[in-house]
């Protein structure tokens, strides 16, 4: 995994200093630290045969995110797929509490880590 900001990125594209680079061994790559951007992140995954960009969000200003993109999921640039390990999300209304959904499917929520340890050791 190779860890990048949109800012870096950017700035690889418009000086084009990594034109004679080998993407070949990067899997993936990890983001953190500013509001992504899918310009640069098109670019940066066309240097890779399109490896995903894992977006995470938290990251070191508050000792762990709370939403993040997996390699589990299908992905959109920019976007999030789901909450973190450890984390569930909730929309609160107006009144504080968190709103029911009346599709389950627009709930946020996190599966529990027994089924994120059952997905690895299928993977493995």
């Amino acid at each position: 995994m190779l860890g990048v900001i949109p800012s870096i990125v950017r700035t690889w594209k418009t000086t084009n200093c990594t034109s004679g680079f080998d993407w070949s061994t990067i899997r993936c790559f990890g983001s953190s630290g500013e509001a992504s951007s899918v310009d640069e992140y098109l670019w940066l995954m066309g240097r890779a045969r399109y490896k995903p960009v894992i977006e995470y969000c938290g990251g070191t200003e508050i000792g762990g995110g709370f939403v993040t993109g997996s390699l589990l999921q299908a992905q959109s640039l920019a976007a999030f797929s789901t909450a973190a390990i450890g984390c569930s999300l909730y929309i609160i209304g107006k009144d504080g509490f968190p709103i029911q959904a009346a599709n389950s499917t627009a709930r946020l929520k996190q599966a529990p880590w027994s089924a994120t340890q059952r997905r690895w050791a299928a993977r493995t």
